[in-house]
């Protein structure tokens, strides 16, 4: 991890000088970290949820060491120019907190259509897809993909015998459409590929 790189880094060099900075946290400088945190998850190819969380920054032998400020006054409505901007800055600062509060449970009017939701991983959206599904008027209905296999002779009852078209359709990865698309009138769908 970058952050324990750094630490180590720091070290290194604080101890050119004097060989007790290599026993302090960052060489015993000050270093300042800005962020959500839970906005900065590690990525990692392939990785489990414990994976992923087990490389967070605060799993981190280096977070006890750190002091944990929060900042209470926003610049932003500080810097506005009118009351009408202010009004709107405020609205929009409240908006954020609650969605990173998780406070929003539903979609509010027409907004939904210009919009895009962004999720680390293929499972995550599909609990997004489903819940948007269900607050959505209508009468759902599930389009099934056909998926089998080139027919390779060289290779036939290899093919026959693993790429069932079961294992096909169990299938879920990046650039490639699920076997299992449920839709209803009026929601929005992306078109990945266009195979002509």
């Amino acid at each position: 991890m970058c952050f324990e790189a750094l630490d180590q880094t720091l070290r290194d060099l604080m101890s050119i000088t004097d060989q007790h900075k290599t026993h302090q946290p960052f060489g015993g400088k000050v270093v300042v970290l800005g962020s959500d945190f839970r906005q900065t998850l590690p990525v990692i190819l392939k990785g489990s949820r414990h994976d992923i969380l087990s490389l967070a920054i605060n799993s981190s032998h280096l977070w006890s060491f750190c002091k944990f400020l929060k900042l209470h006054t926003n610049m932003r409505l500080l810097m506005s120019s009118s009351d009408q901007d202010e009004g709107k800055m405020k609205r929009f600062a409240n908006w954020i907190l609650d969605v990173e509060n998780e406070n929003i449970s539903s979609v509010v009017g027409d907004e939904s259509e210009s919009k895009a939701i962004l999720a680390p991983t293929l499972e995550s959206i599909e609990k997004v897809n489903d819940f948007v599904l269900t607050i959505s008027p209508g009468m759902k209905k599930e389009y099934l993909s056909s998926n089998t296999t080139c027919q390779d002779y060289e290779n036939e009852d290899v093919q026959q015998k693993w790429f069932t078209p079961e294992f096909l359709n169990d299938i879920k990865c990046l650039r490639l459409p699920n076997h299992k698309l449920t839709l209803k009138p009026g929601i929005a769908i992306m078109l990945l590929r266009n195979i002509d």
